[in-house]
């Protein structure tokens, strides 16, 4: 970070510094000088767009920004105003970058012209940049101490909220029972241990083994495996890997959800993240493949939107700004959204085939809807360690656990679903 400010604040201060003498700018024409002010504000704000996004991803700045010095304070503020507002100006930005600065820094009237007001700017900017890197050094320092305090603690026991590092704590009203591992080999072992990531593992991971169960021994006894064809079986089969990819990613969270180090601890988050992300695109899929199974334009169209947003949408959830702790609404919202955008499909449908054919066909995925929606209220809402903190819940029955056997049952319905929507597809889709 040191390098990049020095080498950004160098470059841009010499490109406002090294403008031509008053007497020589005198000489030139107004569209001449006009040109110029353009490209040196132009310059200043893609560097300034640049290093404020900066250290918002890499320090989370604007989240903790109410917690710093009000100067600091002022001085984000003002920046951000800065690129926001000039974007898209074109010739009025001059005029505008200086007015708003004189409305910022009213105690320095001197402020007038484009030139002194980018300086100013800079000066600010290359403060902000400082202050951010001394405090991300006190941060690492306070955090290296921290860890070192739990790794040591937690070789002989499990640990209290407040004695694990910060970036790991997740839940506030889970007061105990947890690890903190030096080691993959270490949170390994610990999945045969007792403690409050042992029933988040395990619902998943037997969730896992039973989907697994189903796939090779239930499905092919069906009558939609008798009757599809290759597509069909290959839209099954689609979802059937998307489910136990979530369930397997979901159990590696939570075995290594625990590692000391806090790089592989978010990217394990991310790959949970991911397997989620797929769930919900691959769920879509099998329900646009039935309900447009004779109409081949509308399902390819459907399926390519579903498929190119569930691959977005797995790269997103890898952004560093996803798994932030105050992120959990964000999340959530992400999730929810993404799976009320499959209603499209139910909605063109009805128009197709009218509204009650299309409810009654849509009716078997109603269970899976139902127990997502369970489990999505109980998980965002913390429900029930809430209302009592330091309990039983803070190993068994947690919200966090009743999330994972919502989000097993709703998989299982859906897999029902599915084998009931193969059946009746023809049925449905060929009776307009």
């Amino acid at each position: 970070m040191a390098s990049y400010s020095t080498s950004s604040s160098s470059t841009a201060t010499a490109t406002l510094v090294h403008r031509k003498p008053a007497s020589d700018q005198a000489s030139d024409s107004s569209s001449g000088a006009q040109s110029n002010d353009d490209e040196t504000l132009s310059q200043f704000l893609k560097d300034l767009e640049d290093r404020l996004r900066k250290l918002e991803d890499d320090y989370g700045f604007s989240g903790a920004i109410d917690q710093v010095d009000e100067s600091i304070y002022h001085t984000y503020k003002t920046l951000v105003e800065v690129r926001d507002s000039m974007i898209g100006e074109g010739k009025k930005a001059a005029d505008s970058l200086v007015t708003l600065v004189a409305s910022k820094y009213q105690e320095l009237p001197s402020l007038t012209t484009l030139e002194s007001n980018l300086l100013h700017l800079e000066k600010n900017l290359v403060d902000l940049e400082q202050f951010c890197l001394e405090n991300s050094i006190l941060a690492a320092n306070h955090l290296n101490k921290s860890i070192q305090s739990a790794l040591s603690a937690a070789a002989t026991r499990l640990l209290t909220y407040e004695e694990i590092p910060t970036p790991w704590r997740c839940n506030p009203y889970i007061k105990r029972g947890y690890r903190f591992c030096h080691n993959y080999f270490d949170c390994v072992v610990s999945m045969a241990k007792i403690h409050n990531e042992t029933c988040n593992i395990w619902t998943h991971l037997l969730g896992f083994v039973a989907m697994l169960t189903i796939a090779f021994f239930h499905w092919p006894t069906t009558l939609s495996w008798q009757e599809s064809s290759n597509m069909d079986k290959f839209a099954m089969l689609i979802f059937l890997v998307a489910a136990m990819k979530c369930l397997a990613c979901s159990a590696v969270w939570h075995t290594f959800n625990g590692i000391c180090h806090e790089e592989h601890m978010k990217r394990f988050a991310c790959v949970d993240y991911t397997g989620i992300t797929v769930l919900i695109a691959c769920s879509i899929l099998t329900t646009e493949y039935t309900a447009f199974y004779c109409s081949p334009r509308a399902q390819a169209a459907y399926m390519i939107v579903t498929a190119l947003c569930g691959l977005a949408g797995a790269i997103f959830t890898w952004h560093p700004s996803f798994d932030r702790p105050d992120g959990k609404a964000r999340r959530v919202t992400f999730f929810v959204s993404f799976a009320v955008a499959g209603g499209a499909g139910f909605m063109h449908a009805a128009a197709l085939h009218g509204f009650t054919p299309t409810f009654f066909f849509y009716l078997p995925v109603l269970k899976s809807l139902a127990s997502y929606s369970v489990g999505v209220i109980v998980y965002a809402l913390l429900i029930p360690e809430r209302w009592c903190p330091g309990g039983l819940f803070d190993y068994f029955g947690m919200s966090h656990n009743l999330w994972h056997i919502s989000v097993f049952a709703g998989i299982y319905y859906h897999y029902m679903a599915t084998v009931s929507l193969l059946e009746g597809a023809k049925a449905y889709s060929c009776s307009a």
